[in-house]
């Protein structure tokens, strides 16, 4: 049996309302012993960057030694993309191990309850078995924090990336109200780190932090210093740590350094005689350079130009597109883009659209919304650009790639995780239509 054609795969997505009490119940069955859990991991949280950082994360703890542990959502090529340790996919045969035990205690659930496991509550548990023997874990929520099940790890540290309206009805409709769900992943008496859009609701979040018994530390953007982007790498400063260069390009990856780096110290003062550390400085630039997060603003190609990004908040959007720009040095460029069915298109494209003058529209094979729909919405909202319809990826990366060889431009394709992935995909000659999201 392969990875993507087990049972567990056809759980729904999500189980029925909330699923903490089904966490535990996988966790138990499978042995997981929660407080060596809790004693190797962080969590981390946020609307945007949280994959960034906690990937940031993993390679400085490695810097401090011992092996690492990462578990993220989502995948973009493989589901054994979410379980790493020392930033590498673990093997199929490791993964179907893990998942042939949880899908038993699955079994045994459902067969003395009325209500659903989900697939994301089943897949933690996957991880916590996988990374088992890492000395360290680090642990990205999926949604929230409050009800996510990483709150089962009950993790001494975390961090809370950045705030964006996301999800909001299940996370609540003011900014406040999401960092208070997200805090929740920290357990009583540990520590939660904050990323700088956070800092704006300060009073209120160390109202709500004590009151739930948790300490908060915020980073410090007078502490940075932007270097900008010079031979595809951000150059910063953040604190005492200079000269730092980093493949992950743009404003907003400095703040998720910063988070990263006071996650991790805040980790090495709680494991007993791990801090500080002689020479920490020079291994932790060391790890920041070596750090690479698909999917996150990646250039794909060199010749010609084409740069991928597949963030989905109006925030992230923002973020990829400035710091595309700084990549590119604001030169001349095609956008091809799309949307899902299921999402806020037109919000989308209002923020991403002004500034291209060609814009090829597009639809994913996996839930893509018809191009033709997505070109319309362009053609309202920034008519002055010459807009083409290509109505499959593939159409789309032939039309791109000899518009771009003829005029010398460069491409960014942004629109979601679907879009940008699969046209990856196809331009690497592979077939888009094959791949398998979740």
């Amino acid at each position: 049996m392969s990875v993507f054609d087990h049972p567990l795969h056809r759980l729904p997505k999500y189980g029925d309302g909330i699923g903490l009490h089904r966490v535990q119940f996988l966790m138990e069955v499978c042995g997981i012993d929660g407080d060596d859990v809790a004693r190797r991991s962080v969590a981390v949280t946020g609307s945007n960057g949280k994959g960034s950082t906690a990937r940031i994360a993993s390679e400085l703890l490695s810097a401090a030694g011992g092996t690492v542990g990462l578990f993220t959502s989502p995948h973009l090529y493989r589901y054994n993309e979410r379980f790493r340790v020392d930033g590498e996919p673990v093997d199929d045969a490791k993964l179907l191990d893990a998942m042939d035990r949880v899908g038993r205690a699955v079994e045994d659930y459902q067969t003395h309850h009325d209500d659903c496991i989900g697939a994301f509550e089943a897949q933690f548990v996957i991880a916590l078995l996988v990374l088992a023997r890492c000395r360290w874990l680090v642990l990205e929520a999926g949604i929230g924090g409050r009800y996510d099940p990483v709150r089962l790890a009950r993790a001494p540290v975390s961090a809370l990336v950045s705030l964006d309206l996301e999800h909001i009805e299940l996370l609540g409709k003011t900014l406040v109200e999401i960092a208070f769900d997200k805090l929740d992943a920290t357990a009583r008496g540990g520590k939660a780190i904050l990323g700088q859009s956070c800092i704006p609701f300060t009073e209120q979040i160390r109202t709500y932090a004590d009151l739930v018994g948790i300490g908060v530390e915020f980073v410090q953007p007078d502490d940075w210093r932007n270097g900008g982007v010079s031979d595809g790498l951000q150059h910063f400063d953040i604190g005492a740590i200079r000269d730092l260069r980093s493949p992950l390009v743009g404003r907003h990856q400095i703040n998720n350094h910063a988070v990263a780096l006071a996650l991790v110290e805040e980790k090495l003062k709680h494991a007993a005689g791990q801090w500080p550390i002689a020479g920490i400085e020079d291994r932790f630039r060391d790890a920041v350079a070596r750090v690479s997060w698909p999917g996150r603003l990646e250039t794909i190609s060199r010749e010609p130009f084409v740069v991928i990004d597949v963030g989905h908040t109006p925030e992230g959007i923002k973020a990829a597109l400035d710091g595309f720009r700084a990549l590119t040095n604001n030169r001349d460029a095609i956008l091809v883009t799309g949307g899902s069915k299921n999402k806020h298109v037109r919000e989308m494209l209002e923020m991403l659209t002004p500034g291209f003058g060609r814009i090829v529209c597009s639809a994913a094979h996996h839930n893509g919304l018809p191009a033709i729909e997505v070109a319309a919405m362009v053609e309202s909202i920034h008519p002055q650009a010459a807009v083409t319809v290509s109505r499959s990826i593939e159409d789309a990366v032939i039309h791109a790639r000899n518009e771009a060889m003829r005029t010398d431009a460069a491409i960014y394709v942004a629109g979601g995780l679907f879009l940008a992935i699969e046209f990856a995909e196809t331009w690497r000659g592979g077939d888009p239509a094959r791949l398998r999201f979740f």
